[in-house]
């Protein structure tokens, strides 16, 4: 478990405006502070969760809560790292879960043998914390596939409402049709080349309704 960027005597010192480097840093050194900061920015909820789960238990309720609202921090996180928190660090990282892992597990189940079960099966398993928020709710594990197989047609009707929707703010970017029509030939055929399946389905489409008519 690698620590996150120290502060100290180590010639960095981390601001609320960035990382001022005070020596020179060979390139192990800057590549594993780079590391770290990639692991803070992932961790961010975990690190909220553990220092306030430590607050509560050393300072008590009023002061943590008093503390965070000075500091500004936002509700949603704070909340979301109260129920992280109910999943301790050493389960978070025997199994290797992530801030989402964990909050579906505290969110979801309240006995700690059952967070314990389940997260085993998350690592089993290799689980998106999608994946395992569906598997709690229909109690056995589930993947993508078969989550999308058990939801019938109506998941397609929103992806379909999405890809609608990406099309019109698309064609938002052109003031008309001769707008698109004047970008050069090369985009064109590109373009072209994207829509054709769309194209073709919606023909398809539109012949398997005619009968209907």
């Amino acid at each position: 478990m690698n620590p996150l960027i120290a502060t100290s005597d180590n010639g960095l010192v981390l601001t609320e405006h960035g990382l001022h480097i005070k020596r020179q840093l060979n390139f192990e050194e800057w590549r594993g502070i780079l590391q770290q900061a990639r692991i803070a920015k992932q961790s961010y909820l975990c690190v909220l969760a553990d220092l306030t789960s430590y607050g509560r238990r050393t300072f008590g309720d009023d002061s943590v809560n008093e503390a965070l609202e000075q500091l500004e921090f936002e509700m949603s996180d704070a909340t979301k790292a109260e129920t992280i928190s109910l999943v301790p660090m050493d389960r978070r990282a025997k199994y290797g879960l992530t801030s989402e892992h964990a909050y579906v597990l505290g969110s979801l189940l309240r006995e700690p043998a059952d967070r314990e079960k389940w997260a085993a099966l998350c690592q089993e398993h290799d689980l998106s914390a999608f994946e395992l928020k569906r598997s709690i709710e229909k109690g056995e594990v589930l993947h993508e596939s078969d989550i999308s197989e058990r939801s019938g047609h109506g998941e397609g009707i929103h992806s379909i409402q999405a890809v609608a929707f990406q099309w019109q703010k698309w064609q938002r970017r052109f003031p008309d049709r001769k707008a698109i029509l004047g970008i050069p030939e090369a985009e064109r055929r590109k373009i072209l080349q994207h829509i054709s399946p769309i194209v073709e389905m919606a023909a398809e489409l539109e012949q398997s309704l005619q009968h209907l008519n």
